[in-house]
């Protein structure tokens, strides 16, 4: 299957944001990370096949794999997936500001409050301080 060019700039931020390093190069880890973020989870055997396969992973490498793997249809529910480990007990479908706040600093080397805010601020946080995740997965397919 080919890319459109909208899913190719997709995968494309998906790439750029897991290679912290810029070495552009993907460990086998972060391929299973890029796809499932992608909509793409995968079996424990294929997990494995990956980290082996995939070691060292450039973009057209990671462009190719996920033309074949990722169902583009579901890139929705594959975001809301990624997020859903975050998912309030208390109000399902959201996740809190503060958990959103903790993966961003995780996840994103020198980020600023200022950057935080920006963030929060486009994902649309409500009065409650609950992001709704369908919400948080069409913002950042806009992004």
């Amino acid at each position: 299957m080919s890319l459109t060019q909208e899913q190719k700039n997709e995968v494309e931020k998906v790439f750029k944001f897991l290679d912290k390093e810029k070495k552009e190069l993907l460990t086998g880890r972060q391929v299973i990370i890029g796809l499932g973020v992608l909509g793409k989870n995968c079996t424990i055997v294929e997990k494995k096949q990956i980290k082996s396969d995939y070691s060292n992973c450039d973009l057209d490498t990671f462009m190719n794999l996920c033309a074949e793997k990722v169902n583009f249809n579901d890139v929705d529910a594959g975001l809301i997936k990624s997020f859903s480990f975050l998912e309030s007990q208390e109000k399902p479908g959201f996740i809190s500001q503060k958990d959103f706040i903790f993966v961003l600093k995780r996840f994103i080397e020198n980020i600023t409050d200022k950057d935080i805010n920006d963030i929060t601020k486009e994902v649309g946080v409500g009065d409650d301080g609950y992001i709704n995740l369908e919400s948080l997965a069409r913002e950042m397919l806009l992004k």
